[in-house]
């Protein structure tokens, strides 16, 4: 699965630069993230508890459903309203309120760029906050200032003129203040 989102970070960057065939691929990879499907395979005799298990196939649905996400975002430029998107969107929101925290920062990042209210913000910083506390993940501290400069952006571009993809790179980059501001 992380190939495959890796591919589709890659193909949403080359389709920016104007490439037909990052188009198609794009199409592949939307289908390979539409239907993955991961198995845990554990070695003989060894068992996980039944949490551990959840927690596994929930922290890989999210992965699944932050490439889809980022996939229709970012690479097919889908509106925040399209109903595909809203239903990935829930279904996400939803793992994370489960999952309580996560390690895989991309996931929270992405999810995270899709809150539109104060609870699905604060929800986001509140994985981020537990995740830092359990698993000393010094990163997550980072996306969380990520988190909330993508929001600044977003409250300020009430038009919105800014391109998904565009707020999110300058969220996540070196400088404090974008050059559009």
């Amino acid at each position: 699965m992380f190939s495959t989102i890796s591919s589709t970070l890659n193909t949403t960057w080359d389709i920016e630069l104007g490439s037909e065939t990052a188009k198609v691929q794009l199409e592949k990879l939307e289908r390979r993230l539409k239907y993955a499907r991961q198995e845990i395979v554990e070695p003989h005799g060894s068992m996980r508890p039944a949490r551990e298990i959840r927690y596994i196939q929930g922290t890989a649905e999210l992965q699944r459903l932050s490439g889809l996400i980022y996939l229709y975002r970012v690479g097919k430029k889908t509106a925040s309203s399209h109903p595909v998107l809203q239903e990935l969107v829930r279904n996400a929101f939803r793992l994370l309120e489960e999952l309580k925290t996560c390690k895989r920062t991309f996931c929270l990042f992405v999810v995270g760029c899709e809150a539109s209210t104060d609870y699905q913000r604060a929800l986001v910083l509140k994985v981020a906050h537990r995740t830092k506390t359990d698993f000393l993940c010094t990163v997550m501290m980072r996306t969380g200032q990520y988190l909330e400069r993508f929001w600044a952006l977003s409250d300020l571009d009430i038009d919105n003129r800014l391109d998904h993809g565009a707020k999110m790179t300058a969220a996540a980059s070196i400088s404090k203040v974008p050059a559009f501001l």
